[in-house]
């Protein structure tokens, strides 16, 4: 119990977001968005990056997880409390993992054009990605993901319950 009491304190103590913390919300926000533009691109190219099989419920799942992303860091900035969208952040979790989880099984992407937008120069970056290393990845991030929705419920429920012992501010 004094564990979940340190961690708990330790969260209620930061739990009003910083200057830093709206700065780094932004930052997640505009990268995300980044992300999602040089994969509406590679599709409306059509480089290959996405195979034949990539439908309608592949492109929900895939735009509309990496698209939710958003959501968490953007209440957090607007109500400038993380406690409070806790619960949306383990939406989140369950969102990609659902997401994840199928891709993986139809995988409807072919690595080997991942960095067909690239300029020449940068290319390296990405370049070694194959098909079996992204699907390692996926399936790493769905763990983690997994891992991710019961630490974050669990913060949710300790935080909450301190937050409400606590005098107001």
């Amino acid at each position: 119990m004094a564990w979940m009491d340190t961690v708990a304190e330790r969260e209620v103590a930061r739990d009003r977001l910083k200057l830093g913390d709206y700065i780094g919300e932004s930052i997640i926000i505009v990268l995300t968005a980044l992300v999602a533009l040089f994969f509406v691109d590679n599709q409306m190219q059509e480089t290959g990056f996405f195979t034949s099989d990539f439908g309608a419920v592949e492109m929900a799942l895939f735009y509309g997880s990496l698209l939710y992303g958003m959501v968490p860091p953007v209440l957090r900035m607007i109500g400038g409390r993380r406690n409070a969208v806790r619960p949306f952040e383990v939406l989140g979790n369950v969102i990609f993992i659902v997401a994840a989880v199928y891709l993986l099984y139809v995988f409807p992407f072919d690595m080997s054009h991942l960095t067909d937008l690239f300029p020449s120069s940068l290319k390296f970056i990405l370049d070694w990605m194959t098909d079996d290393i992204a699907k390692l990845l996926f399936a790493f991030a769905a763990i983690v993901s997994m891992l991710a929705a019961v630490w974050t419920a669990f913060l949710y429920v300790v935080v909450r319950r301190r937050l409400a012992r606590a005098p107001p501010a």
